[in-house]
């Protein structure tokens, strides 16, 4: 990492401790780690409510740190549905005219229904630095169907850690004057925190429409970083980032998540 990558993850984890994206609520040993990625060839920035690295190449986010704290899943802030450009990200991001009559979907990373406890976090989430060209049957099917599951599995525990983003490949299409990338896939990875525990969960998805069950895409997350080049969970003792990163989800019930086997930290 050169010295000039590596300040801007630590400007980037200061930014996330000070919006709470990192401190999850009731554990106590949780600020011993960070659960950043480590940071590739993207701008990492931080905003209120969540983390994210910004790939200039694809004109989208590579991934986006956030906390679900189950205590203010029902607060409703209004929705703004007023997407706009980044003006943290030194290169510019994606515009509105860059998916006009596009046939994509401008798709949260960082849902904005996760976002609904404050009017700041809401209004962050439409920020073009969170957001992914996905189809239509994609955006509305199986990803918004796993960002429920996840929300309503978050009372199972004390905090959740999710970390999300788009996978790239060869032969790549782009839409729009900046060349924004349509991804091939797309990665969801949850911690589960309870007490002084962990669980684990991840998905890793096809950019295809008309996909049903969830359960079907459980992965490792080793299988995610081999997919993107991303290092997740890099600042866990190397211990328990193997078992967390080698072990896929064992069981997702009906109605919610439930992770791997836990790990104390």
């Amino acid at each position: 990492m050169t010295r000039k990558a590596a300040i801007i993850w630590f400007i980037a984890i200061i930014f996330a401790l000070a919006g709470g994206t990192l401190l999850l609520a009731g554990n106590r040993n949780i600020s011993r780690y960070s659960y950043l990625p480590m940071p590739g060839q993207g701008q990492l920035t931080g905003h209120g409510y969540y983390s994210l690295s910004y790939n200039e190449m694809h004109e989208q986010p590579e991934w986006v740190a956030y906390k679900i704290i189950p205590s203010r899943i029902d607060d409703q802030a209004e929705r703004t549905d007023r997407f706009r450009a980044d003006e943290s990200i030194e290169t510019g991001t994606a515009t509105d005219t860059d998916y006009t009559r596009s046939g994509y979907d401008r798709g949260h990373m960082a849902p904005a229904a996760d976002m609904s406890f404050s009017k700041t976090a809401m209004d962050e989430s439409f920020y073009y630095s969170n957001i992914s060209p996905q189809l239509p049957g994609f955006n509305r099917g199986i990803w918004k169907k796993l960002e429920d599951e996840i929300r309503e599995g978050a009372p199972r525990y004390d905090s959740l850690l999710v970390v999300t983003g788009p996978v790239f490949s060869e032969g790549v299409i782009k839409i729009g004057s900046n060349g924004v990338t349509i991804p091939s896939g797309f990665y969801k990875i949850t911690l589960m925190f309870s007490g002084n525990k962990i669980d684990h969960a991840a998905w890793l998805f096809p950019h295809l429409e008309g996909l049903k069950e969830t359960e079907g895409y459980i992965v490792s997350i080793d299988s995610i970083e081999s997919a993107t080049g991303i290092d997740f969970f890099h600042d866990l003792p190397q211990r328990m980032e193997n078992r967390i990163e080698r072990n896929p989800v064992r069981e997702v019930r009906q109605g919610g998540l439930v992770g791997a086997r836990k790990e104390n930290r």
